[in-house]
């Protein structure tokens, strides 16, 4: 892995193990909503991050957000090498906070179009995701030295028991189920 976020709920099995809700590593481009079951205690996350330089680059070029407050998680890779990954990567997930919190106070417009069938948590998570995709395209025209850099990104956000997924490029979340 170069870069790895997991989040955890408090497992009901007493004996002090979590259950992992999602964790992040390497192909896709989405948005989805992952439903909670119906009468399930609101989940309570623990979410942490981790990066490692790899054995190919001599740099890193992953970021990790945690954003508790605005209820998202994400992990981004840049690419580029040379040509500014970790900048992309960075940039990404800055200006997805930065969306998420006008949103918050309404000052945000829906970049693209609402899917009917996602929920409000869904479409304004893949709205921040073409908001950030904007902001690392103009970047990249912005210095000669970072023409060609990009990011792929892995976000979550959690609300009422339901988790709303976005990946695009070789990120991917994953659910698993009492280690599985």
């Amino acid at each position: 892995y170069s870069a790895v976020l997991r989040l955890y709920r408090p497992s009901t099995d007493h004996q002090g193990s979590h259950q992992t809700v999602s964790e992040r590593t390497g192909s896709g481009g989405a948005c989805q909503d992952v439903s909670g079951k119906v009468g399930v205690r609101p989940m309570q996350l623990t979410a942490f991050g981790l990066t490692d330089v790899g054995q190919v680059r001599p740099h890193n070029e992953d970021s990790i957000l945690l954003e508790p407050a605005l209820h998202l998680y994400a992990v981004a890779d840049g690419m580029g090498g040379h040509k500014g990954g970790e900048f992309a990567s960075r940039i990404c997930l800055d200006t997805m906070r930065d969306y998420l919190q006008m949103a918050a106070k309404g000052h945000a417009p829906l970049v693209g179009e609402a899917a009917a069938a996602h929920s409000e948590a869904a479409n304004l998570l893949g709205s921040a995701v073409r908001f950030a995709n904007r902001a690392v395209f103009e970047a990249a025209f912005s210095k000669p030295e970072w023409r060609g850099m990009g990011t792929t990104i892995v976000a979550l956000t959690v609300t009422d028991n339901r988790v709303a997924i976005a990946h695009v490029g070789d990120s991917r979340a994953y659910l698993l189920h009492q280690g599985k």
